[in-house]
């Protein structure tokens, strides 16, 4: 990264690497964590490199901005089974679980303090595998990895006025990407995954702006 940055500066005229500074900080933030030797080198990466407190502000105040962002609340909705033997299978496909994504933000600041609207791209969801479903069909995820926390979705994100870190939004996702499945209900498939369609109440955590006007 570091030759990287250097290579640019001596290609480009300094006026013309006007996004230097910003360019430094993603490089530098990826370096550290590629480089980190534990969970809480990477946290301390993370701390360093995130918005302060009250950041959401930002997309509110704004006309249209792109941010790095994380959510963390609660999601409710309803499962729909890729594998159509089990989802026939499940009665009971509602889920409650805790929401803890990272994705892209493309935010859209509504006039007269009525908070933001956005459109939300997530990547993974480290709280799908805490989904608690109302029904025994399918069991907890035994152990935490990787695979379990790959969640890609998109929801429409409504931010509350500004001085309100709340936010509220619809759309879908799949996840966690493995389930196990009852052996009591007598199928041939251990594990399997579902599209969840549903809702979240969460507060909103914008990690870094890439873009604002």
């Amino acid at each position: 990264m570091a030759n990287l940055t250097r290579f640019l500066s001596e290609v480009l005229n300094k006026d013309d690497f006007k996004y230097k500074q910003k360019f430094l900080k993603h490089v530098n933030f990826m370096a550290n964590v590629a480089e980190a030797r534990d969970s809480r080198e990477v946290a301390a990466a993370i701390e360093l490199f995130s918005l302060p407190p009250g950041s959401s502000r930002m997309k509110k105040q704004s006309a249209v901005s792109v941010s790095l962002n994380s959510y963390g609340g609660l999601a409710y909705g309803w499962e729909h089974d890729m594998n159509d033997m089990v989802d026939d299978a499940i009665e009971d496909k509602d889920v409650l679980s805790t929401y803890a994504p990272l994705g892209i933000d493309l935010n859209f600041g509504l006039k007269n303090d009525a908070g933001s609207l956005s459109i939300y791209a997530q990547v993974i969801d480290v709280g799908a595998i805490f989904a608690y479903r109302f029904s025994s069909d399918t069991e907890q995820i035994p152990e935490l990895k990787f695979q379990n926390i790959v969640a890609p979705g998109g929801y429409l994100i409504y931010g509350f006025g500004n001085n309100i870190p709340v936010s509220l939004g619809v759309g879908a996702q799949l996840g966690p990407n493995l389930r196990k499945i009852d052996p009591e209900l007598g199928l041939d498939v251990s594990t399997t995954n579902a599209w969840r369609f549903g809702f979240l109440l969460s507060v909103d955590i914008p990690i870094t702006h890439f873009y604002t006007k």
